[in-house]
């Protein structure tokens, strides 16, 4: 499952938390919605999703991102943190985000390979 897809349906359970990465209280931010469901309560993110550690190839807001955090999954934690649950309220100029644009956007740069589409002729023929 891609990350985007498993954060958004974990969201529809669990009450999002910023600064909240594990906490058991079914509080999570992003990152912790990916986690909470997995095998093992305690693997991380990057476990599941490697691709995470990478550094970001572009950041999606005008704030300063401290560049000894720079991986994809600090990203995401600011982000969900930030402009999510803060706001942008932090940052002079920094935009509120909705967990649908936190989605769309972490779908685009998600390099885990989408399932492949079923179509009404392939589910007629599987009948």
């Amino acid at each position: 499952m891609r990350f985007a897809e498993k954060m958004m349906a974990n969201a529809k359970s669990d009450n999002l938390m910023p600064y909240s990465r594990h906490n058991y209280d079914d509080q999570h931010c992003a990152l912790g919605l990916v986690e909470k469901h997995g095998t093992n309560n305690h693997q991380m993110a990057e476990t599941f999703y490697p691709w995470l550690k990478n550094k970001p190839t572009e950041i999606p807001c005008s704030c300063v991102i401290n560049t000894r955090k720079d991986s994809i999954s600090w990203l995401i934690a600011h982000l969900f943190n930030e402009h999510v649950m803060q706001g942008g309220q932090e940052n002079p100029g920094a935009s509120k985000w909705s967990m649908k644009r936190l989605a769309a956007y972490i779908d685009g740069i998600d390099p885990t390979p989408r399932p492949p589409c079923v179509t009404k002729t392939q589910k007629l023929v599987t009948k």
